[in-house]
C-alpha cells in the first residue's frame, strides 16, 4: 500500500535540481554485505561516527547481500530551491531509476574517507541517496561528514521533509537532468 503524501506544494514544475558533475564507482567486490562495512568505528579507513538508528533497523540485516555487475555512473546535483525528497523522487522517478546501493555509497565514502575533498558534501552538509531497504522499500539515506567523522542516517519517504540547497543528491546516470 503507497503512503499517501501531504503538504504544501513547492514547485508546480518538479524540483529544480542543478547538475554538478558525474562520478564513476567502481565494484570493490561483487558481493557487499551492509552489516560488515557500516559499522560505527573504522572499517577500510572509513570512519563512522554515529549510524541512526532507522538505517539499521531498515539496512543491516545480515541476510542483506548486494550483488555488483559493474562500474556505474552517478550524477551529483544541488536543488536550486526547497524542496520535499518526495518531490524530488517522483521528478527523478519519471526519468529512470532513482535507487543508489549502500555499496556505491560506501565506495563514496571510501574514496572520501577523511573527509576529504571530492564529491560528497564535507561540510556537515547533507549527501542525499535514495536506496530500498531489505524489505524493498525506497527509503531517504543521508550521510554527512562532521567532527572527523561519517554519519549515516535514514529516514522514510513519507516524511515530508525538505532539502535545503546546500545537499547533495545523488542519481543514477541515465537520468537527464
Amino acid at each position: 500500500m503507497s503512503p499517501i503524501f501531504h503538504g504544501p506544494v513547492l514547485s508546480k514544475t518538479g524540483p529544480c535540481l542543478e547538475l554538478l558533475g558525474t562520478i564513476a564507482v567502481p565494484v570493490v567486490s561483487k558481493e557487499f554485505v551492509p552489516c560488515e562495512h557500516f559499522i560505527q568505528g573504522r572499517y577500510d579507513d572509513v570512519i563512522i561516527g554515529e549510524i541512526g538508528k532507522s538505517f539499521s533497523k531498515w539496512f543491516l540485516d545480515s541476510k542483506n547481500v548486494e550483488e555488483r555487475k559493474g562500474e556505474t555512473l552517478l550524477h551529483y546535483s544541488r536543488n536550486c530551491r526547497p524542496v520535499t525528497d518526495y518531490s524530488i523522487i517522483e521528478d527523478l522517478q519519471k526519468k529512470g531509476k532513482v535507487e543508489i546501493s549502500l555499496a556505491e555509497i560506501f565506495v563514496l565514502m571510501m574514496i572520501q574517507c577523511k573527509g576529504c575533498p571530492g564529491v560528497l558534501n564535507n561540510n556537515g552538509s547533507h549527501n542525499i541517496f535514495y536506496s530500498k531497504d531489505v524489505r524493498g522499500i525506497l527509503r531517504i539515506v543521508f550521510v554527512f561528514w562532521m567532527d572527523s567523522s561519517w554519519f549515516v542516517y535514514s529516514r522514510p519517504l513519507w516524511l515530508f521533509f525538505h532539502q535545503p540547497s546546500d545537499s547533495r543528491i545523488f542519481t543514477r546516470c541515465t537520468l537527464s537532468i
